[in-house]
């Protein structure tokens, strides 16, 4: 009798083991899914930028996860770079969920998903402000230079949409707008000479995308890789 009520006890206690580590292994196995998520969601909406541009137009170029020198060794990623005859558009993209808020004064905006839950990322104006200032300094000081973030289907982004003069924020759903801008436009820009300027940059290594990735982290933390 009392082997029994012993196996009971020991049964029963790895039952309550088991019910007590699975919700911990769920986390886990949730947040490397959630990881290679993000990874996929920001490249399908990169294309889905690239497959957009591609059909204004004019006469232009794109480059899409355009590597460019930073001082210190250091380097920085356009998302994605168009180089048009009617001036120089630099895209980041961030295909993130939920509510999003933020001004163009703020270091962080946030990403919220309920009353209780949210997140900070860094403001994306300023993050493409660092690639406009290191684009600048490859191939001089060639203006106009427009500053586009763009937001995917599932964010409702709650942000001044033209903050500051040759700013624009919006969703991939709202980027026709750039027809119009397009449209206002004189040409002004040769494509062939900064292509000329640009392609040797295309050819990145696979140690300067791991070097990058590993200073943003070492800079903003795991969470700002997205």
């Amino acid at each position: 009798m009392f082997i029994i009520l012993l196996t009971l006890c020991i049964f029963s206690s790895l039952i309550i083991l088991y019910h007590r580590q699975k919700p911990l292994d769920s986390i886990f196995q949730e947040d490397e899914a959630e990881v290679v998520t993000a990874e996929q969601r920001g490249e399908e909406l990169e294309n889905e930028i690239v497959d957009f541009l591609s059909q204004l137009p004019g006469q232009f170029v794109l480059y899409k996860n355009f590597y460019i020198p930073l001082p210190q060794n250091k380097w920085t990623e356009i998302d994605v770079l168009m180089i048009h005859e009617k001036g120089i558009f630099v895209f980041e993209s961030k295909n993130y969920t939920g509510d999003i808020y933020g001004t163009i004064h703020d270091s962080h905006w946030t990403k919220s998903f309920s009353e209780t839950f949210d997140q900070r990322f860094y403001s994306p104006v300023r993050q493409n402000a660092t690639h406009i200032r290191a684009l600048t300094a490859l191939i001089g000081s060639v203006k106009p230079i427009y500053s586009v973030i763009v937001f995917g289907r599932d964010a409702a982004v709650h942000v001044d949409p033209m903050p500051a003069d040759n700013t624009y924020i919006c969703k991939i759903t709202q980027l026709v707008f750039l027809y119009d801008v397009l449209q206002a436009l004189p040409s002004q820009i040769s494509v062939h000479a900064l292509q000329t300027q640009l392609d040797p940059w295309q050819l990145t290594t696979e140690e300067t995308k791991l070097e990058h990735v590993k200073n943003i982290k070492r800079t903003y933390g795991n969470k700002a890789i997205s």
